[in-house]
């Protein structure tokens, strides 16, 4: 059996439900994806789970609105499937950031620091946790730059959507693991400051931007909800505060939709 949702949101993290004596054998793709800018477009995926309930996380990339197309394969036979996309219908976020704090982008090791975490988002690594995913703030933290929002940099900059979401919190505050994985990424970046970047597996990585200071290290094992940095003002930042991400195969999705749940939905 095959269970998806009945419509998607642009920029919304989903998966494809599979369950059945045949489950653990099938693959998943996304044909849809060919000719979209995203990383290993159709990529054949192997779906996690146990005792014939197993799922295939999937990610609708920001920018698309044509319908997500899936298929399942399993002992030569195919299901073929169809979700629709709708927009955010979100305005023009425009922030028009000083030359000293946008001059970071122009910055010889920003080529660098990208190719770093491209690598990050390759990985593909067993999944690694078993509990719902947790706030990378304690408390309820207000955003102040919602994830998807499309925004510019600088006063007639070209638009760019945002991956992640904004929490405002005072410098030190700390800054957790949203769940379990090894950490790959600890240190500070031009652009992303003090970074954080977790492994969780099945495709899955978060990231935590702009920390006044790191206390993970690489190849650590994290639990949830451990402590792996302070809020600071460091990289492309205006303000105090948190950019958290959390990708699918190195596409940017919403993080609320992971609060507090196993899987998306």
């Amino acid at each position: 059996n095959v269970t998806v949702p009945a419509s998607l949101r642009m920029g919304e993290a989903f998966t494809v439900q599979l369950s059945g004596a045949r489950a653990a054998q099938a693959t998943v793709r996304f044909p849809s994806e060919i000719g979209e800018d995203v990383r290993k477009p159709a990529e054949i995926l192997n779906p996690v789970g146990a005792a014939g309930e197993y799922v295939v996380p999937g990610r609708v990339v920001l920018g698309k609105t044509t319908p997500v197309v899936f298929e399942v394969s399993v002992g030569g036979e195919l299901v073929r499937g169809r979700i629709p996309v709708v927009g955010l219908d979100q305005p023009i976020q425009h922030l028009n950031l000083s030359p000293q704090i946008s001059g970071v982008l122009q910055d010889p090791a920003r080529k660098a620091e990208d190719a770093l975490v491209e690598k990050a988002y390759a990985r593909r690594t067993p999944q690694a946790w078993s509990r719902p995913f947790a706030p990378a703030l304690k408390g309820a933290a207000p955003t102040s730059s919602s994830f998807g929002q499309p925004r510019t940099y600088t006063a007639g900059g070209p638009v760019a959507y945002h991956f992640g979401t904004d929490y405002p919190a005072r410098t030190g505050t700390p800054v957790l693991a949203v769940n379990d994985g090894t950490v790959v990424i600890a240190g500070r970046y031009p652009v992303r400051g003090g970074l954080v970047v977790i492994d969780h597996g099945a495709g899955v990585t978060s990231l935590y931007f702009h920390q006044s200071r790191v206390t993970a290290k690489v190849g650590q094992k994290v639990t949830r909800g451990q402590k792996i940095g302070e809020v600071g003002n460091t990289g492309l930042s205006a303000g105090a505060h948190l950019h958290l991400e959390i990708r699918v195969r190195g596409e940017g999705t919403n993080p609320a939709s992971w609060m507090n749940r196993l899987w998306p939905r």
